[in-house]
């Protein structure tokens, strides 16, 4: 898919701010997030040293599986597009049912 316009960027990223998607994908970057502070900042978090620098990793450790899980729902996306442009017009009459 080629982005030659914002209306083309709105299009693509239309997907990523569904109700339903935005609570998978917060939901993926509590979990993985929590873990890798845990994994990556425990100790530090545990001795009770805070600085800015610690805060930014927490907050890297939680945009990173968002931006992670958006991306893969955009690839799905693009991938579906790309499927239903490729089936024979014979499958792609209207009102029938999508594979899934």
């Amino acid at each position: 898919m080629k982005i030659s316009s914002l209306y083309d960027v709105g299009r693509v990223f239309k997907p990523c701010v569904q109700p339903p998607h935005l609570r998978r994908t917060f939901t993926i970057a509590l979990i993985v997030g929590s873990w890798l502070t845990l994994l990556n900042q425990g100790e530090v978090l545990a001795s009770g040293h805070l600085s800015s620098v610690l805060v930014l990793k927490v907050f890297l450790n939680y945009l990173t599986p968002f931006v992670v899980a958006n991306f893969g729902l955009i690839s799905a996306e693009k991938t579906d597009e790309t499927t239903e442009r490729a089936r024979p017009e014979s499958q792609c009459r209207p009102g029938a049912k999508k594979d899934r």
